[in-house]
This record gives C-alpha cells, structure tokens and sequence, in this order.
C-alpha cells in the first residue's frame, strides 16, 4: 500500500512534533512519562506511511531537522557566550569609571562615602595580586599541581579490537546504527 498522501505542511507538523516529543525525552527521567511519549511518538510514526521506504525517507527528514536545530543552538551559544564575556568586559570598564569618580571625590571633598536617593556608594581596598601567565615562573610554594582522570574510550576501543580481555563492569558489544547521505 502507498504512503498515505500528507502535505508538505502536515510533514512539517508531524516532523516539529517529533522533533519536540524527543526533546522532552532527553530531558525526562520517569519510566511511566517516557512511556507516554514513546507512545506519542509511535503514533506519528505511524502518520508517516506504511512502507519502510517511506517511513525511512520521512525520519531521515526528522534527523536533518534535529541536526540543524543541534548545530544552531551550538551557533547561539557561542554567540551568547560572546555577549556574556562583552557584559562582563563592559561592567569592569564601567565599576572603573565608577572607582575614579569616587577617587575624584575623595580627593576633592574628603569623602570616601555617599548616600544617594538611598543608594550606598563608598570606597573600599582590597589587596589584588599579578602575576606571570606561566605557573612554572611563579615561586614553587605558590603553585599547584592538579590532576584529572578521565576513561580513554580510544584507547580501551583500541585494546578491546585488539583482544584484551573485557573487565568486570564493561561491555563490549557490537551495535549497529542507520547512516544517510
């Protein structure tokens, strides 16, 4: 039988739903809630068509969809972490702004505190220490040494294909995965 004849637009809504439904399952935790939107989702699959053929073109849309979505967001967020060290830049020139007018102050009228419109304002000092880039030029007592340990999985796929022998608390089992041009 042919796939049921969908419109461009209702592919699109069935394609944004599922696109959703996977979204909030990479977010949920709860067997019974992922259950409910597994079943949403198997129920829009089925809105696909009936071949493999069909379904397989309809999905492999859906993934292109996620993927694009996936790389964007990966776009925004190097935009706002942009915007978040340009802020951070911004409010440093404007608190050294702030510190001279207050300096000026001090100096002019003996001041170090001001009270307006309920507002504070007051001059403080802090110790604030520079040093070189480099931790190997700072004195041996002022440095540390920290390190992380994390799984290789490179390096223990290596060896497994390599036959070592799988330790307690592994698997090692062959998964097979669709590919799409």
């Amino acid at each position: 039988m042919d796939a049921p004849t969908l419109t461009s637009f209702e592919i699109v809504e069935i394609q944004q739903e599922i696109c959703h439904l996977m979204a909030e399952a990479g977010e949920e935790q709860e067997a019974e809630e992922l259950e409910r939107i597994d079943a949403k989702v198997e129920a829009l699959y089925e809105l696909l068509g009936d071949s493999a053929e069909d379904k397989l073109t309809r999905l492999r849309a859906v993934a292109r969809r996620i993927e694009a979505e996936a790389e964007m967001l990966k776009q925004e967020a190097a935009v706002i972490s942009r915007a978040r060290k340009s802020h951070a830049q911004s409010l440093a020139r404007v608190k050294t702004w702030a510190t001279s007018l207050m300096v000026g102050l001090a100096e002019t009228k003996g001041t170090t505190k001001l009270a307006i419109d309920g507002r504070s304002f007051w001059l403080a000092k802090t110790w604030k220490l520079d040093g070189p880039k480099e931790a190997s030029d700072w004195p041996q007592d002022w440095q540390r040494t920290v390190t992380k340990t994390e799984p290789d999985k490179t390096a223990a796929k290596a060896a497994l294909k390599a036959g070592a022998d799988v330790p307690d608390g592994f698997a090692w089992e062959q998964v097979e995965g669709i590919r799409w041009r």
